[in-house]
């Protein structure tokens, strides 16, 4: 959580999105997390992965009364804690990072590309491992 600036910043006249379906967050305990999330708030399974198959570390619940979820993303081991000292700041936004809900991520990149809004973005849509159409921007 952080205070808002004393102004926000202005709201481009064609926005991508008002909502956020889901956000991901480095977790090293999916134990510790599970009886945080799934015991007390309720949140059930929803999709897991990761970039190999039989070691998932993408871990997704959704909520309780609805189709948003949160994802954790496993790094390291249950007794490491923070932010691994070697990670860049590119990994770093891949591992923390908030999903805006789009109805097609090829129209979103068209609206992005065509006001000039991806200065320093490398990355075109995609299919994700988890099926799901993407664009990943940092």
């Amino acid at each position: 959580f952080m205070q808002p600036p004393a102004r926000l910043p202005a709201i481009p006249v064609n926005p991508l999105s008002s909502h956020v379906m889901h956000f991901g967050f480095i977790v090293h305990d999916r134990v510790k997390e599970d009886r945080f999330y799934k015991a007390v708030l309720g949140l059930r399974p929803y999709w897991e992965g990761g970039m190999q198959d039989d070691h998932p570390t993408w871990i997704s619940l959704q909520l309780p009364d609805g189709r948003d979820w949160i994802e954790y993303m496993v790094v390291g081991t249950p007794d490491t804690t923070g932010i691994p000292p070697a990670m860049s700041a590119a990994n770093l936004g891949v591992l923390n990072h908030f999903a805006l809900g789009i109805p097609d991520a090829r129209a979103a990149y068209t609206l992005l590309w065509n006001g000039d809004r991806l200065q320093g973005q490398d990355q075109t849509p995609k299919i994700g491992r988890d099926a799901k159409w993407q664009l990943n921007l940092l």
